[in-house]
């Protein structure tokens, strides 16, 4: 029995933090982020339901080129309904129906946030377990447990991945695909290989404009690699799939299809080209009002900004390293041309980067890990300026009593970094990191399961 926990005990582990984070994701979801967080939720449900019983997408939609918008009241809200909804592909709309459907929710004014969140929190356990392997394949099982362990508990990641938003189902689709790119290189798998990505590929189309560049990246390497025939697989799948949102918009009339996207990306380029510049800027996936600035995810983007600084990702050899860094880059020049932040929408609402979550918390981890075996004063220090800061702000929150004192608590912290790069004893700074990031987990856990004191509880109306 202990020889097969030894052989499977990542694999183990690895399934205890995904649970664990379903179950962080679970608590509260349908009041936090509250009701009015977005309202596009309901439109992606919406046009799915009417899709699938009529074949006809209706959903709410600001787009000028819909010339026959109706206005109608629902849980206290007014929407601009039109129809055919087309403004973005149906994948995610028909899953996020279909649920509503399942659940008994045959009127528009039946669906909740009960039910429809219940579609990306089922998603996020899965992205979990691929972006642990992912890790794992890049680097070592270290690395794996301790970004999964972040990913499952940091409490941007866990309130991101409760709204019913189509970026939650296309991370996953990035992470599977990367991980057959990476993993599947010998064997009766391979022969399925380019198959399986292109299912990844057209999937990603169907599901989000931006899932263009999961496409676009793994045709690059496969072309780099003069494996043609792959790279045709790969394409004629990926594009027959993506054509079924074109076969919908020409079944609607192409001309009007092709206004409904033009709008989609004035309405997203209008302003200056601020979009990376607001990854720092606005850190968040709430309103502006009630920004929830959260040191882990502000890390980890510096960190993944700067990567191609400090790591080692093996120069132009294509590997999980590698690919680490490219496809979230490629996805970073696709979000400057096509989505400027001029428009609040991007500002405050930090949905577009959710796919680039994984691979930020990666880079983190692997410098945590790099801290187990050399103890270094100016990584600690960053650390402590960013998640640092933001956890202790987060226990003043959680124990009001502490604000008088958090000084004589951070001077305490420095003194103990101070005290481990003095004192050099190996022990003793493994136990500091051990303590150090036990007290990270904790303090986002503890923030998770009160929410409350951090945003307010806000039901959706019944009427």
């Amino acid at each position: 029995m202990l020889k097969y926990f030894t052989k499977y005990k990542f694999h183990l582990f690895l399934f205890i933090i995904a649970l664990f984070g379903l179950w962080l994701r679970f608590i509260n979801y349908d009041k936090i982020p509250g009701f009015g967080v977005t309202q596009d939720e309901f439109a992606y449900t919406w046009a799915g339901m009417s899709l699938i019983k009529t074949g006809v997408p209706i959903a709410w939609s600001w787009m000028p080129s819909y010339t026959n918008r109706v206005l109608v009241s629902y849980f206290g809200n007014d929407y601009p309904m039109v129809s055919p909804w087309l403004d973005a592909p149906p994948l995610y709309s028909i899953l996020s129906g279909s649920v509503a459907l399942i659940f008994g929710e045959k009127e528009f004014d039946q669906v909740r946030l009960s039910t429809i969140r219940l579609l990306p929190i089922i998603l996020s356990f899965f992205s979990i377990i691929l972006f642990g392997y992912l890790a794992k394949s890049a680097f070592n099982e270290s690395v794996s447990l301790i970004s999964s362990a972040l990913y499952a508990t940091v409490p941007t990641i866990v309130l991101s991945n409760r709204l019913s938003l189509t970026e939650n189902l296309l991370t996953p689709l990035i992470l599977a695909t990367i991980l057959i790119f990476t993993l599947v290189k010998n064997g009766n798998w391979a022969k399925f290989k380019p198959y399986l990505i292109g299912l990844g590929c057209g999937l990603a189309l169907l599901t989000k404009g931006i899932g263009v560049t999961l496409l676009i990246s793994v045709s690059f390497l496969f072309l780099s690699q003069k494996h043609w025939r792959s790279l045709l697989i790969v394409l004629l799948i990926s594009l027959l799939l993506g054509s079924s949102y074109l076969l919908l918009g020409y079944k609607f009339g192409f001309n009007f299809f092709l206004n409904i996207l033009n709008d989609v990306r004035q309405w997203h380029s209008e302003g200056l080209p601020e979009a990376v510049s607001n990854i720092l800027r606005f850190p968040t996936i709430s309103d502006k009002h009630t920004l929830f600035l959260d040191g882990t995810i502000l890390s980890g983007f510096i960190i993944l900004l700067s990567a191609p600084f400090w790591s080692k990702y093996q120069n132009f050899k294509i590997g999980p390293k590698f690919l680490i860094l490219f496809f979230p880059y490629f996805y970073l020049l696709f979000l400057l041309l096509s989505i400027s932040g001029g428009n609040d929408g991007i500002k405050w609402y930090g949905w577009y980067l959710f796919p680039l979550f994984p691979f930020a918390t990666i880079l983190l981890a692997k410098l945590f890990n790099n801290l187990w075996f050399k103890f270094d004063i100016f990584i600690l220090t960053f650390f402590l300026l960013t998640i640092g800061a933001s956890s202790l702000r987060f226990l003043l929150i959680l124990i009001p009593t502490l604000r008088n004192y958090w000084q004589y608590i951070l001077i305490f912290i420095i003194l103990l970094i101070l005290g481990c790069s003095v004192v050099r004893n190996i022990k003793f700074q493994r136990l500091f990191l051990i303590a150090g990031f036990a007290a990270i987990l904790i303090i986002n856990i503890l923030v998770i399961l009160n929410f409350d004191l951090f945003y307010p509880l806000k039901s959706q109306p019944f009427f």
